[in-house]
């Protein structure tokens, strides 16, 4: 199955070649990813490095280390090496020096990214306004670097979180609405999914890292195609 996946996603890629072909990117480094093991791929540095095709300018070590420095802030906050998602919550959403009286919030001005710019996880690093992508990416990043089963996953146009609990069980999450938890019932009736959609595991789902990477670059190409 993994190696199915690999050969689907490879097969993507020439497709995307095709879409970027004037973006003057070499997507040998996203095929390097995907050939990873599940385990060693960073979903962060795949998002940065898909970022890449709209501003060649992103240093991906300099906003790894960015990230790297909010767990920091978070775990300083929190008074512990492990933090709660309360920390993350009140570090990101709530004002105070930690985050220098400004949250991190969704971009209302651009809520469609009709700018490339605003759906990049780099924009949402440096501005503090991001959107249902940049946000759940980052909120992941953060968690899993505290050892929290975290997971991406989809509903229509829209990306969140499932964390795993006790007993197998999945909270649903949503760093668009301030990591805010849902029920499975409210992102079905919300996005209108149908029963066939998730008999067929479309949505609403924990998504493997390779599949977070096909869904982020399928984004980026449709997004990209749309602007140029």
């Amino acid at each position: 199955m993994i190696k199915k996946c690999i050969v689907v996603l490879l097969i993507f890629l020439l497709h995307l070649s095709c879409v970027f072909a004037d973006s003057k990117i070499d997507l040998k480094e996203i095929e390097r990813i995907l050939e990873l093991p599940e385990e060693e791929i960073n979903i962060a540095r795949a998002k940065l490095t898909i970022d890449k095709i709209v501003d060649p300018s992103i240093n991906i070590d300099q906003y790894l280390a960015k990230i790297d420095q909010i767990v920091n802030d978070i775990k300083e906050l929190a008074g512990t090496e492990r933090p709660d998602c309360k920390a993350i919550n009140t570090y990101l959403y709530k004002k105070g020096p930690w985050n220098n009286y400004k949250v991190y919030s969704y971009n209302l001005n651009d809520p469609t990214c009709k700018d490339l710019k605003n759906n990049l996880l780099s924009t949402y690093l440096d501005t503090k306004k991001g959107n249902c992508t940049s946000m759940p990416i980052l909120y992941y990043s953060i968690a899993r670097s505290f050892n929290y089963a975290f997971y991406l996953a989809k509903a229509p146009n829209h990306i969140f979180l499932m964390a795993m609990q006790k007993g197998g069980k999945y909270a649903h999450c949503d760093p668009t609405y301030k990591g805010c938890v849902y029920t499975r019932d409210y992102y079905i009736k919300e996005f209108t999914i149908s029963q066939k959609a998730l008999d067929n595991g479309l949505y609403l789902r924990p998504l493997t890292n390779k599949e977070a990477v096909s869904v982020l670059l399928a984004q980026a190409s449709v997004f990209y195609g749309k602007n140029n």
